[in-house]
Formats: structure tokens, sequence, C-alpha cells
């Protein structure tokens, strides 16, 4: 019993050495990956930053006076990213309280592991759904630290 004990203990303090990121993080629940494009009517459309997010914004990065973040997929594969705030552009995901408008080109690549978005110089990422709408899921600084956050379709 005592060896059982000691060999479970030892799978745990290994386990948690060998990574340090949780099996999940809490701001990615609810959402599911797009497995293949006839899951989704159309990805283009208004997509705006989800509440939890900006509370994130509030209480992880001491964001204040937080505005409208909306991004703008556009049928002619353009994009425009409004009012996102600057701890998404940088590795380490460190706020400094700004807001920066960003525009380009977005690509949508399927295969067999599931569907890819890429917002050309800001992120490659997989494509998630909730409520049968698009949601695109933004990873902030080190995907150790479970921070993100979720810009989540509203319009066609």
């Amino acid at each position: 019993m005592y060896k059982r004990m000691q060999f479970g203990l030892l799978l745990c303090i290994l386990f948690s050495f060998c990574s340090c990121h949780p099996l999940f993080c809490i701001w990615e629940m609810g959402y599911d990956e797009v497995q293949k494009e006839s899951d989704l009517p159309s990805i283009s459309g208004q997509y705006l930053l989800s509440g939890h997010s900006r509370k994130m914004m509030k209480y992880e990065g001491n964001y204040q006076h937080i505005p409208p973040s909306e991004l703008v997929l556009a049928s002619d594969h353009t994009y425009q990213l409004h009012n996102a705030p600057d701890w998404m552009f940088n590795d380490f995901g460190e706020p400094h309280g700004q807001y920066t408008d960003k525009i380009g080109r977005w690509n949508l690549t399927c295969n067999n592991d599931g569907c890819l978005i890429e917002l050309e110089g800001l992120m490659v990422t997989p494509l998630y759904m909730r409520n049968h709408k698009a949601a695109i899921l933004i990873t902030v600084g080190d995907g150790d630290e479970c921070q993100g956050m979720v810009y989540e379709k509203v319009s066609r």
C-alpha cells in the first residue's frame, strides 16, 4: 500500500514538472474546433470581443475604459481589427493600456486535422464555433499562462 502511494505521488510530481500548461484553459471552455469548412456557412462578417474577454482585460491586464473592439472579416479576404488591446501584439502579453487598429489579409485552411484561420501579421489559430457561430480565440502572451481573448461572430 505504501509503495502504491509513493508511486502515485511520484507520478503527480513528474506530471507537474513535465508541463506547466494545464489540461485546458477556462477562457477556451464552451468552444468547439471546426473540423471541416462545410461546418460553417460563412466566416465573413463582424466579430466582437466577448464579455468574458473584456473582464479579463480589466482584471488580468488592468485595462481601464475599455472601448468596443471589433474584427471584420470581409468576403475579399481582408480584415480590419479595431481597438485591439496592445497585449495581443507582444510575445509576453504585457499590457500597457493602449489600443490599436490593424488591417491585413485573412485566409482559412482546412485539412483532416481541422480548420486554421490566419490573420496576416497577427496570428494563425484553429477556428472555433459556439452556438452555431464562428469564434476566433487569440492566445495572449505565453500559452502556459492561460490568457486569451475571443472574438465572436455577430453578423453574416
